[in-house]
């Protein structure tokens, strides 16, 4: 646009009224008048080009155009019948700027032209937009403009719209129009409302605005009733009280039925419950809210099933920067207000250059996956519900997926046989919907499958180890001994370049450290590991009791053989510290004497990460055989994988008990069956606050139990409950069987429920504290597939019943009140 006072664009009835009050001659105004016709195709050419910044397919609204649209579908947000920004890490959401002066007049000074104020805020308006700005907001009242006194209001004393001020504003929601960009039109502005005489004018005031949105014809523009609510700057009763907005609220629908209305809270991120029931999108500020309180006020908020969109947070550079992105990873929308350039005078509106770091990241969230491909943060017990993970954007990170047993090392048959494809591997997950595996771990250098009681056993060979073999002399296997000092590089290698490839694909790995079935189980155990004396030149020696197993390496009885662990334990921390996708398990199914070296090595990976930049969450998993839950729950491990016993007639297979918060409990098949389960086990644990993972044969190389399709629809399932956490936070919800008659809940009372419906069965669910009605959806469990059912009136027991011949999830969410 060229920097070039009074370039606009057309309006829908004439072209823009470009009539500069006090300061601009007749005879310059009339010639850019005749620019404005002249090259009006230039500058939708212009704003074309500057929104092709965003590549195609990434940006949200359609091409320069008239006509646009803004609706709510499915709890997201759309423009002109597409969801904004498709395939990017902001899809569904509304990225906005509060640009409420750029309609600024103050009626007792004359030194400003409120026209040339108008002219320059549109010259960059494609700029923002180009930078991933989908909605701006204007307020018929202006904003704060740094001083006090300012008379800046559209309405006149009795209600009615001044048509001077509404030229202006026009303009400019015109002109969103034309670069497909929506607007948020607020009504009252704290320190203005006293424009209006009485609650009289007030109402009226609503109406006129609602009815004037309604006559231009647009479809892009929404209704603000007031700019923070409640603030001590109003006057009037109805712009303080909750109640004034819900009746305001009502007025705005019944002028304009379609009209997509809210009224936006103060800058602590809340809202009152009322004032949230009655919008149909729910307006927040996070002015004086900390960036790491953001995703709790956000989750409080998803429990209404609307839209969330923050349109003013006054943080800039990489404060604003992270604001954005914990919004967004969080499921709500962001707003930029830069006070200090766009709401203080003078006036600035400078494009992207208002806050390059800001706008890189608005374009980067609008453009790219980034953030939902990868981690951010390594994980951490969640600081609301501690049954799950989070990452540093606060985000609720559900583990599910599947891992298999020479996921890491390759695990071959004695003689030729193919290398693990890790990359289909990734792709195979990818594909299922998974985000999380076991980096497994086989501490011997041959399996014998006769232990996994295979029809047809073979002998295995595990060739990469972690220590150097450098002899000399020959180990048991014929090749050279170990050298426990030194390091195989080759190993570790593999290590990192895995956990980064994972990342990448936006999976989480739990690295194993050590594998104790094996030595427990596997014929020749003691003879095939590196520990074994006539294998390594170490001098070590670790079977105190000779009984030719060698367990004693797990029981902390041998100080040289746990210097060596301790030695490979910091190598691996060394190794991946630095990937946010890590997580540690210190022992698969070790026996119950280990409980105490667990408990250890638990403790000296905390010490030795608190020298490192990164902190990973440790785990520890099902001692078999004989070992008790309770020892997992008495660790100082932060997620844990249980054997299938469970105390008060609950068991881990088939009826788990509810998740208490004390661990994160990833529910593994490989513990509770070795290789086994189904699809309805994977939905009763997620409905028991667990995060279920399955033990998956995968293409048999290693073991070969079942059939395929029996696991294909676990696989399934485990996507299936993960694509329904993307829409349903299960941190905002508790299991609550008791809602369910005993069976399985997740729920917040009220708001959001999630049941299990087994086919050909009904469920009596308690939906006493829910007012209104609930939004009724049936998911697939394997597919995922979706349908609406008929909403649910609240406040009593329902008997509810399977639509169809199949088991299935009912997901309800509250809709609205009677």
């Amino acid at each position: 646009m060229g920097g070039r006072a009074g370039l606009g664009f057309p309006t829908r009835r004439r072209e823009v009224e470009a009539a500069p009050r006090g300061g601009l001659a007749k005879s310059r105004q009339a010639a850019l008048n005749c620019l404005m016709r002249k090259f009006v195709l230039i500058s939708v050419a212009a704003v074309a080009s500057a929104m092709s910044a965003v590549p195609a397919g990434r940006a949200a609204a359609a091409s320069p155009g008239r006509g646009t649209s803004l609706s709510i579908v499915g709890g997201r947000w759309h423009l002109n019948g597409r969801i904004t920004y498709p395939g990017a890490d902001a899809e569904g959401l509304l990225l906005n700027v509060r640009m409420v002066n750029a309609t600024f007049e103050d009626r007792r000074r004359q030194d400003f032209d409120p026209d040339a104020n108008v002219s320059r805020f549109l010259e960059r308006l494609a700029d923002y937009a180009a930078h991933g700005v989908r909605a701006v907001t204007l307020n018929l009242q202006g904003g704060m403009p740094g001083y006090e006194g300012a008379l800046n209001s559209a309405f006149n004393p009795d209600g009615s719209l001044r048509s001077e001020y509404l030229r202006r504003v026009r303009r400019v929601i015109e002109a969103c129009d034309h670069l497909g960009v929506a607007v948020i039109l607020g009504c009252f502005y704290q320190r203005q409302d006293q424009t209006l005489r009485d609650a009289a004018a007030v109402r009226a005031g609503v109406v006129n605005a609602a009815r004037w949105i309604r006559r231009q014809g647009w479809r892009h523009a929404a209704l603000e009733i007031a700019n923070e609510w409640g603030h001590p700057g109003f006057d009037h009763d109805l712009l303080r009280r909750p109640e004034g907005q819900v009746e305001l609220i009502r007025l705005a629908r019944r002028a304009a039925p379609d009209l997509l209305v809210s009224t936006s809270g103060l800058g602590d991120g809340r809202m009152n419950e009322a004032v949230a029931r009655a919008v149909d999108f729910i307006l927040i500020h996070f002015n004086g809210t900390p960036v790491g309180e953001i995703p709790r006020r956000v989750r409080a908020l998803k429990r209404y099933g609307k839209p969330i969109v923050c349109n003013e947070d006054d943080k800039t550079g990489a404060e604003g920067a992270a604001a954005l992105r914990a919004c967004a990873a969080n499921g709500a929308s962001w707003g930029f207000m830069h006070k200090r350039l766009n709401q203080y005078r003078p006036f600035e509106f400078r494009g992207a250059a208002d806050d390059p770091a800001v706008y890189a990241a608005m374009k980067e969230l609008a453009s790219t996956r980034r953030l939902a491909r990868r981690a951010r943060g390594p994980l951490r017990r969640h600081p609301d519900n501690p049954r799950y993970f989070a990452d540093d954007l606060g985000r609720t990170v559900f583990l599910t997926g599947s891992h298999t047993w020479n996921n890491f090392q390759d695990i071959l048959p004695e003689k030729d046989g193919r290398p693990f494809d890790y990359n289909a591997w990734l792709d195979f997950m990818v594909r299922h919907g998974h985000n999380f595996m076991r980096l497994w771990r086989w501490e011997l250098l041959k399996w014998d499958t006769k232990a996994n009681r295979q029809a047809q056993p073979r002998l295995l060979r595990a060739p990469l180890q972690p220590w150097a073999r450098t002899g000399p002399g020959r180990a048991l296997d014929g090749g050279p001994k170990f050298d426990l000092r030194r390091f195989n590089e080759a190993y570790f290698r593999r290590l990192r370049e895995r956990v980064r490839a994972a990342g990448e694909r936006g999976v989480y790995t739990a690295v194993m450290l050590f594998e104790g079935w094996g030595m427990q189980f596997v014929p020749g155990a003691w003879e095939a590991h590196p520990f074994h004396p006539a294998n390594n030149v170490n001098g070590l020696n670790p079977d105190a009791n000779g009984d030719g197993r060698g367990l004693e390496i797990y029981e902390l009885e041998l100080p040289k053989a746990l210097a060596f662990q301790e030695a490979y334990v910091r190598k691996v921390i060394d190794t991946v510290n630095d990937f946010d996708n890590v997580l540690y398990e210190i022992s698969n199914e070790n026996h119950p004497a280990s409980t105490a070296w667990q408990y250890h090595m638990i403790r000296f990976i905390r010490e030795y990460e608190r020298s490192k930049p990164k902190q990973h969450p440790v785990g520890m998993t099902f001692q078999y055989r004989g070992g008790s839950n309770e020892t997992l729950f008495r660790s100082p491990a932060d997620w844990i994988s249980p054997n299938p016993q469970a105390p008060s007639g609950f068991n881990y297979r088939y009826n788990p008990p509810p998740a208490d918060g004390r661990k994160v409990i990833l529910a593994d098949t490989d513990h509770l069956w070795g290789v086994g389960g189904n699809a309805a086990w994977a939905w009763k644990s997620f409905l028991r606050g667990l995060n279920p993972i399955f033990m998956d044969p995968y293409d048999g190389s290693v073991l070969r139990p079942g059939k395929d399709a029996e696991w294909e629809r676990i696989r399934r399932a485990l996507g299936a409950v993960r694509r329904l956490c993307r829409d349903v936070d299960p941190a905002a919800l508790t299991p609550r069987p008791d809602l369910a008659g005993g069976g399985f809940c997740l729920a917040d009372p009220g708001y959001v429920y999630l049941a299990w419906v087994p086919k050909g069965k009904s469920v009596r669910l308690d939906l006493s504290e829910a007012r209104g009605f609930l939004k009724a959806v049936w998911v697939d469990p394997i597919r995922g597939a979706r349908r609406t059912g008929r909403p649910l009136k609240g406040g009593g027991m329902r008997e509810i019943r399977s639509d169809r011949d199949a088991d299935a999830v009912l997901w309800l969410q509250w809709m609205k009140e009677d």
